[in-house]
C-alpha cells in the first residue's frame, strides 16, 4: 500500500530518542555513535551489571569501563546517558561472588549496592544520566515469591536513596513482555 501522510506521524513532544552502542572495535565504535548522532539520538542507553565491576568488595574496575566511555566519549558528544545498572538481568543475578547467596533485602546487599552507586554516580560527573533502570529482564531471574518480596523491597529502598540525592531523576526496572502481561503481572505492578 500506501505510505502514510505526514500527519499520520506523532510530533516529537518531550520523548529522547535513545539508542545502544556496545561494538567493541573501536572503529566501528566512533563511527556508531557518529552515525547515532547524525540520525538524531540525544541519549545512549549504557547496560552495565554490577558484578563485572566488583570483583573484590569495594574494589570498582571494569574492562571495558562503560561508566568512562560514557565520561569521555558520550558526554563530550553530547550525548545523554539512559543508564542500566544490573544487579539481577536476565540470566539471573549479577552481584559480586561473595553476595551470590545473600538475600536482596539483606542489610549487606544494600550497603554494598549503595557503595556501588555512590561509585558510578561519582564517575558519571559531567555526564547528563536521564533515567537509572535497576535491573533488567528481573522476571526472568527471579525464581520465587519470596525472591520477589526480597527485590522489591531492595528496589525501593535503592530507589529512595537515590531519590534522595537525584530528585529528577527517573528510576526503573526492566521486565520482558511475557512477565509483564501472563507470569508475573501482580509481582510487577
Amino acid at each position: 500500500g500506501k505510505l502514510p501522510t505526514s500527519s499520520a506521524f506523532t510530533a516529537k513532544g518531550d520523548r529522547i530518542l535513545s539508542m545502544e552502542l556496545i561494538d567493541l572495535n573501536h572503529d566501528r565504535f566512533l563511527r556508531g555513535v557518529n552515525v547515532a548522532k547524525n540520525a538524531g539520538v540525544e541519549a545512549i542507553f549504557v547496560p552495565i551489571n554490577w558484578r563485572d565491576y566488583e570483583k573484590v568488595p569495594h574494589v570498582y574496575k571494569a574492562d571495558p569501563d562503560w561508566l568512562a566511555v560514557s565520561r569521555t566519549v558520550y558526554a563530550p558528544q553530547g550525548l545523554a546517558i539512559s543508564f542500566m545498572v544490573n544487579p539481577m538481568d536476565t540470566g539471573g543475578r549479577q552481584v559480586p561472588d561473595d553476595l551470590k547467596k545473600v538475600a536482596f533485602n539483606d542489610p549487606q546487599m544494600i550497603e554494598r549496592f549503595s557503595s556501588f552507586m555512590e561509585y558510578v554516580m561519582s564517575s558519571l560527573q559531567g555526564v547528563h544520566v536521564i533515567s537509572i533502570s535497576l535491573g533488567n529482564e528481573i522476571d526472568s531471574g527471579i525464581k520465587s515469591k519470596k525472591e520477589w518480596q526480597e527485590y522489591t523491597e531492595f528496589y525501593k529502598t535503592m530507589v529512595e536513596r537515590l531519590r534522595k540525592k537525584y530528585p529528577d531523576m527517573k528510576f526503573g526496572v526492566t521486565v520482558t513482555s511475557a512477565g509483564l502481561t501472563k507470569n508475573n503481572v501482580e509481582e510487577i505492578k
